[in-house]
Formats: C-alpha cells, sequence, structure tokens
C-alpha cells in the first residue's frame, strides 16, 4: 500500500487511547493514531489493521510504564527532541 493512502486511511481512524501506569496513577492519552504510527515502529505494529486486539479496539494499555516518563517520550514524538529544565545548581558550602 502507497504511504499517503495508509496515512489517509490512519487519518480517518483518528484517535487512540494510551492507558498509562497502574493502580492509583494511570493516566489516559488521547493521541493521533497516524503521528504515533509514523513516529513509533512499537506503535505502528501495535495498530496496523488487524494485527493486534489494539488495532481493532483503538486502546492501548502501558501498566508498567511511569506516566511522567511517557509524558517525555510524547514531547519527543511530537518535536523530535528532548527538553529538559537546567538543575540548580547546589551551594556545597
Amino acid at each position: 500500500m502507497a504511504p499517503m493512502d495508509d496515512f489517509a486511511r490512519n487519518v480517518h481512524d483518528a484517535f487512540v487511547t494510551v492507558k498509562v501506569g497502574s493502580n492509583d496513577d494511570i493516566r489516559d492519552f488521547k493521541l493521533p493514531r497516524a503521528l504515533l504510527r509514523a513516529r513509533v515502529e512499537w506503535f505502528d505494529s501495535a495498530l496496523q489493521n488487524g494485527r493486534f486486539l489494539e488495532s481493532t479496539t483503538g486502546i492501548i494499555t502501558l501498566p508498567e510504564d511511569d506516566p511522567e516518563i511517557f509524558v517525555a517520550t510524547l514531547y519527543y514524538i511530537y518535536h523530535q527532541t528532548l527538553s529538559f529544565q537546567p538543575i540548580a545548581e547546589r551551594d556545597e558550602n
């Protein structure tokens, strides 16, 4: 299938929900399917039509991942770079 055809099909089925974390620390992220598939090979495989249950339900569950770390991953997916706040200098005295 041509890349543009694949993209057009994914845009039609625009969003997936990624549930990150476990117990009391679970966050849901509603994300563009096409972006996830274009930038991350793992998401591309999981979201191929009919290959895995996630492609049908539109829900991916990542119970072993930390929601805050996933936010950093999303930043990278969107911006193709990482951004961290500088660590304040410590007074060594």
